[in-house]
């Protein structure tokens, strides 16, 4: 497994490289930019689960709100993600497209974050502290591997774990007010 690079900078500077081309991913978190190239991109599994679940949630949730990565979300002004993939909520939610910049401002009602080696610490502690902080109300980490998919709902203001859920089971979304086959997700 290797650690991405990592560099202080700010959303100006951010803002800067993002628009220009670059090979691979780069997010702002907390202050700190991180930059996936090379062998820290996302490979074919990842790929294939991220946009099996996309699929299911696009079919569900119509195509104007549900996204797929790359897209950035600007959470605050140290903090623009990337997550895998994304459903703003409602269109009267917090969490809107700005067309003249192309990234979305606000805390999606949904983020599904697919796991690979070089995201595990940063899925499950750095963006699952950032996307409670900002109100996202539910947040699916997926396991790519384990063939795992959990479910964090927020409940006054903190993630409560809804469960663990791999192929043969089902799951009810809170959010979604939908029961998912966890095959589905993984295959579709």
């Amino acid at each position: 497994m290797t650690d991405v690079e990592r560099v202080k900078t700010t959303a100006e500077e951010y803002l800067r490289l993002v628009s220009q081309e670059h090979d691979g991913i780069i997010e702002l978190i907390n202050g700190e930019l991180i930059i996936y190239e090379g062998d820290d991109v996302p490979k074919d599994d990842h790929q294939l689960i991220s946009s099996s679940i996309f699929l299911v949630l696009r079919l569900l949730l119509g195509r104007e709100r549900v996204r797929y990565a790359p897209v950035n979300v600007y959470l605050d002004s140290e903090t623009y993600v990337e997550p895998d993939i994304f459903w703003a909520g409602a269109a009267d939610s917090v969490c809107q497209l700005n067309t003249e910049t192309g990234f979305w401002y606000g805390a999606p009602a949904l983020v599904v974050e697919v796991l690979s080696p070089c995201s595990v610490k940063r899925d499950r502690i750095e963006k699952f502290a950032l996307y409670e902080k900002h109100g996202v109300r539910e947040y699916w980490i997926v396991d790519p591997e384990g063939f795992v998919l959990e479910v964090y709902t927020l409940e006054n203001g903190r993630y409560q774990r809804h469960g663990a859920y791999a192929p043969g089971m089902s799951f009810a979304s809170p959010l979604l007010d939908h029961t998912f086959d966890v095959h589905a997700l993984f295959n579709s």
